[in-house]
């Protein structure tokens, strides 16, 4: 399980979903730019998570 990219599997579902970043930035209230940088991002702290989910 050390490797898994949380990153990607948000990338992964949002592609699944047909959803697009500018989508996911509105969503979370923040920058794209952030939301390219949460995709390259291994861990991501469970406040974050529950505001993507």
């Amino acid at each position: 399980m050390n490797n898994v990219n949380i990153g990607e599997l948000i990338h992964a579902e949002m592609v699944r979903q047909n959803r697009t970043v500018n989508w996911l930035a509105k969503e979370i209230y923040c920058e794209k730019s952030n939301v390219y940088k949460l995709f390259r991002r291994k861990s991501i702290d469970l406040a974050q998570v529950m505001r993507i989910s």
